[in-house]
């Protein structure tokens, strides 16, 4: 049988790919490779919220961007949480990138407790 891991979700934009994490922000301030997003004039600075519940990954635009941002070609609504599955488009003016979700590496069996305390510890 084979196992895999939790979900992630990455960020494409162009031919760079980054893993986000529960409370990364995109935007020309973001806490998410804001790098490849300086070129972007049309980004707010906080213009877009990643969230994981225990069930799914989630988008939400902040009610004070008054940027149209569209999810999959639908206008994203501020405020209003859009749980993602599979791979999405994003769009931001002229300014494009995807979001997916993928399955991250099988959780090892033999890993210590110690050594997964220590894994989840570093993430933060």
């Amino acid at each position: 049988m084979k196992r895999t891991g939790p979900l992630k979700l990455e960020i494409v934009v162009g031919t760079h790919v980054v893993e986000c994490r529960d409370g990364d922000v995109i935007g020309s301030e973001g806490t998410v490779a804001p790098h490849l997003f300086k070129g972007a004039a049309s980004l707010q600075p906080r213009h877009l919220l990643i969230g994981k519940s225990p069930d799914a990954w989630f988008v939400m635009m902040p009610r004070n961007v008054q940027v149209v941002t569209h999810l999959d070609n639908a206008v994203l609504p501020p405020g209003v949480r859009q749980n993602l599955s599979g791979e999405h488009h994003l769009k931001v003016g002229e300014f494009a990138m995807a979001l997916r979700l993928s399955a991250g590496p099988p959780p090892s069996i033999n890993e210590s407790f110690f050594a997964r305390l220590m894994r989840i510890l570093n993430r933060g």
